[in-house]
Formats: C-alpha cells, structure tokens, sequence
C-alpha cells in the first residue's frame, strides 16, 4: 500500500474514532436513556477494533459478494481473486458490528459481516494529478459521481473539502425533510481532474423520526446546567439529527470510546464557545442528554 492510500486510510480511521472519542472532565445528571437505545456503554481502545480469527471463514463466499458488490457500485473494473486475496475478520465494538475486510494488491474492501453490505473501498497505489479546478467545478463534479450510487435528491451535499493537492472528500447526508441525517452518509475521496474515486464508505444508522414534544426553552435549562460548568460563556442551539452516545459519563480514563447508538434521533444541540467547543444534546421528544461531540482534551 503507498503512502497515500495510508494516509487516506488513516483519515478514515482518525475521522471514525474521533466521532466516538471525550475527554470530558465532568458527570452527566442524567443517565436515563430514551427508548431502548443501543447504548451498552464504554469500550477501550484496544478492545475497540478486534482482529478475530478467520478458521470458520469461508472465503469464497465474500469473495463473490465483494465481487457482486463492485459490479454494482462504479468504484473500479477490477474483480478479486481467490488465488491472491487475503480475507480478515474484526470485531467493531463501538458500532457494535463484525467487518470483513478483502486486501490484494489493486484494492482494500470491507463488508458488514452480517448482511453482506459494502462498507468500504479503497484504491491502492492511486496517482492522481494535481488539481486545478475552481470549487464550482469541483462540486459539480462530486454530484455527477454521487449520482452513479444512489438518487442525489435523497442526499444533501453536507462537506467538500480538499484532502490535499490531488483530491477532495464528499460526504452526502440523507434528507429527512429540512433536516440530514449523518448517520446514513456515502462519503467519497476522488481526484477532481480525473473523476476517478480512490476511496468510498457507506453507513447506515436508521433515524429514529422522532417529534418535537420538548421546547427550546426547556432544553436551554437542561443545557445551561452544563454551560455553568463549564469554562464557555454563552451558547448556540439549533435542531439537528444526531448520533447518541455516552459523551455525558464520566470515562475511567482517556483512552476509552463511547459506543453509538443503533439509531439517530432529532435533538437540540447546544454549542458552547470555550475551547474544546463543546456540543451537548438534548433529545427534542423526551428532553434528555443523550450526549456530545468528540472532544480531544481541551477543558470542558
């Protein structure tokens, strides 16, 4: 694997933990959790991505659904091989799910172990020219790529943004009305000069489609508690879909993730102006914290 299909690589992962990772130096008071939400706690980083073994593997059969997987999404013409793939099983304890993950020398692919779902596609030994296209051109092209995937008037265009001299992210959020839910996101690496994608991640965390039953002003006593203890001043809010987690307990020690819930739900979210730029949720239907942003350090 070359240094940029590594780099890239890394940003998935650093982008992956980093939506999970709070170094939050407080207690949440309140530990109620809303309608049966997957949030079985903490995991250690070590414990959070577990190579498991591959003895009852049958290699064959993700071979072809890798195979199935690529004839049906334009990523690449390449095909594996079982003569020359090595095949990988982890365990992904903070989206509580087990991956497959297929590796030759053209390409990297990970599959949900469960349904069989393409996850992931990375192009190895990718070079791509450096770009010289205005912003308008490249957000056109990034739409004409989506559109090979999936139909663009279900997704929102949320993020672009250069990678580096040669390529640019796009994460698509699927709409729910006047909201996007950054559970149910494809997000895409590609070169703007060739519109070749170099990198493709899928996930899909259902929203919960929950009502507004709490006002602003009532989640604004709940949040201020937090504010107050906090070195911020003042606060933002606005109404957004988001991902529960345990941001709001108290971590044994800093090198903990807080596991994701299995669903997003629709929340107040207060953003604080102190350093860390702490955001804390508060669920629209039941007025609950049911949690954070990811805050690496800095003071609550």
């Amino acid at each position: 694997m070359n240094k940029k299909a590594l780099i890239i690589l890394f940003f998935i992962l650093f982008v992956i933990i980093c939506s999970s990772i709070v170094f939050a130096n407080f207690i949440a008071r309140e530990e109620k959790v809303p309608e049966k939400l997957d949030l079985s706690g903490t995991v250690s980083m070590q414990d959070s991505y577990v190579k498991l073994s591959t003895k009852d593997i049958n290699n064959e059969q993700y071979v072809k659904i890798a195979n199935a997987s690529l004839d049906d999404l334009p990523l690449t013409d390449k095909q594996f091989d079982l003569s020359n793939v090595n095949v990988s099983a982890y365990k992904d304890n903070v989206n509580s799910l087990t991956e497959i993950v297929l590796l030759n020398d053209d390409m990297k692919v990970s599959l949900n172990g469960e349904t069989g779902e393409l996850i992931s596609y990375l192009k190895k030994n990718s070079k791509c020219p450096k770009n010289t296209l205005s912003e308008s051109v490249i957000k056109n092209k990034a739409l004409e790529l989506f559109n090979n995937f999936t139909e663009s008037n279900e997704y929102e265009l949320s993020f672009l943004e250069p990678f580096d001299d040669e390529l640019y992210i796009a994460k698509f959020f699927k709409k729910y009305g006047e909201f996007t839910n950054p559970g149910e996101r494809i997000t895409l690496s590609f070169s703007p000069e060739t519109s070749e994608i170099i990198s493709f991640s899928k996930t899909s965390v259902p929203f919960a489609n929950n009502e507004v039953k709490i006002t602003e002003d009532k989640a604004s006593e709940i949040a201020i508690q937090y504010m107050d203890d906090s070195s911020a001043t003042d606060m933002t809010v606005s109404l957004e879909i988001v991902t529960p987690n345990y941001g709001l307990n108290k971590p044994l020690m800093n090198t903990f993730l807080y596991k994701n819930s299995n669903q997003t739900r629709l929340a107040y979210v207060f953003r604080f102006n102190n350093d860390a730029k702490t955001e804390i949720y508060i669920d629209c239907t039941t007025g609950t914290t049911i949690g954070t942003n990811g805050i690496l350090g800095g003071e609550f």
